[in-house]
């Protein structure tokens, strides 16, 4: 993550990016407009290549697995969903169990 600073009263990091090479990149914010939230829309984060990996960190750093991984299908992989440490509901994704 890189340290975007403050912007308009938000705090900003954002995901590594390489502008013009195609791929998408995206940014965390924090700010008086924005509230956590368990039941807004999911955004799902890439936990490649193995969802497990993933869901054994989220307790320690003061998560909670709301839903382990869980096969959706032998060609999508496997998703789970967890309350992040400010109440937000997130969504992983991972070829790999």
């Amino acid at each position: 993550m890189d340290d975007m600073g403050e912007m308009m009263g938000m705090k900003m990091v954002g995901f590594p990016s390489d502008m013009g090479n195609g791929k998408v990149s995206g940014a965390l914010v924090q700010g008086p407009m924005h509230k956590p939230s368990a039941t807004g829309a999911f955004v799902y984060l890439n936990a490649n290549p193995s969802i497990k990996t993933v869901v054994d960190r989220i307790e320690a750093a003061g998560g909670k697995v709301q839903m382990p991984g869980t096969e959706i299908s032998a060609d999508i992989g496997y998703m789970a969903f967890f309350t992040d440490s400010e109440g937000n509901t997130v969504a992983l994704h991972a070829q790999g169990a």
